[in-house]
């Protein structure tokens, strides 16, 4: 299993797939960022939900990548992660983790995420992520700030 500092196909047969974004890594390119958009306002019932949906997601001081950037601290973010469900619970999203820790420790960053899933904010909680603070947006929907500091040697 190899790691590759922007997309990952974790093997041959491609259990997992990461998107980081951050220093030295790189940025969300325009169709992946568009591809992430539509799937949003589908999943949020169209642009006006999706709209209020971020209104209400960066009052308050922001996502923690924004809260980093204001801040002037550089880090490593999850943009995706996801693991094909044949190969779910059989420890693929640990040693894609595991993985993404190995690259922030060498270049001694933090490693931020968000999520809108509470039983997967507590995934990555088991998996070494703290969580930096819940985000009300809206009604019924939260964002779950995620960090894991960087490793001192």
């Amino acid at each position: 299993m190899s790691l590759h500092e922007r997309d990952l196909a974790f093997s041959e047969r491609q259990e997992g797939y990461l998107i980081l974004s951050g220093e030295g890594i790189g940025t969300i390119g325009f169709i992946d960022g568009m591809k992430m958009i539509f799937a949003e306002k589908k999943a949020l019932g169209g642009f006006k939900r999706m709209k209020d949906f971020v209104s209400s997601c960066f009052s308050g001081g922001g996502t923690i990548e924004t809260r980093m950037r204001k801040a002037k601290r550089k880090f490593i973010r999850i943009e995706v992660l996801a693991v094909r469900p044949e190969y779910q619970q059989q420890g693929y999203m640990r040693k894609m983790m595991e993985g993404v820790y190995r690259l922030a420790d060498r270049k001694k960053l933090p490693v931020i995420l968000d999520t809108d899933d509470k039983n997967k904010s507590l995934r990555y909680q088991h998996l070494g992520m703290k969580l930096d603070r819940v985000r009300s947006c809206g009604e019924k929907f939260h964002m779950y700030d995620l960090i894991r500091e960087k490793h001192h040697e």
